[in-house]
């Protein structure tokens, strides 16, 4: 008789997962500041804590790394661990970057293009432009 339950390694790396992983396939770029090093790099899964990472260049872990990842924007973070091909990084970011990541998500997982100005906070103005003369009279 065979067990459907997962093993107690599954269910430990599962409750150690703070936010939901998204499977993803973004192209990226790394870059390890201590190094000045720059790399392709392709993300295949991601969540508002951290991202896993396939690449070539694999920095050793706790190394701090950027990522820009097309459409996303960019991330700092530490190496959390490493494989032959990637590794996995911790976002080191505020709640308000978190927030922003959630809404790309969010437009991502159903399909639509990632497009700013759907995800602006605020509505732009338009602003009347002032020549440079006015702007002199203005400041008499």
């Amino acid at each position: 008789m065979t067990s459907e339950k997962p093993s107690v390694v599954d269910h430990s790396l599962a409750e150690r997962r703070r936010y939901k992983r998204e499977q993803v396939d973004l192209a990226g770029r790394q870059f390890e500041p201590r190094e000045n090093r720059e790399a392709q790099c392709k993300i295949v899964d991601i969540s508002l804590g951290g991202a896993h990472v396939l690449s070539e260049v694999v920095p050793p872990p706790g190394t701090l790394v950027v990522i820009y990842i097309d459409g996303f924007g960019r991330f700092e973070g530490s190496i959390a661990r490493t494989e032959q091909n990637g590794f996995g990084i911790q976002f080191n970011c505020s709640a308000h970057k978190r927030e922003r990541l959630a809404e790309m998500l969010k437009v991502y997982m159903s399909g639509s293009p990632l497009d700013q100005t759907t995800l602006r906070r605020h509505d732009r103005t338009r602003q009347r432009a002032m020549s440079a003369s006015r702007a002199l009279m203005a400041m008499w």
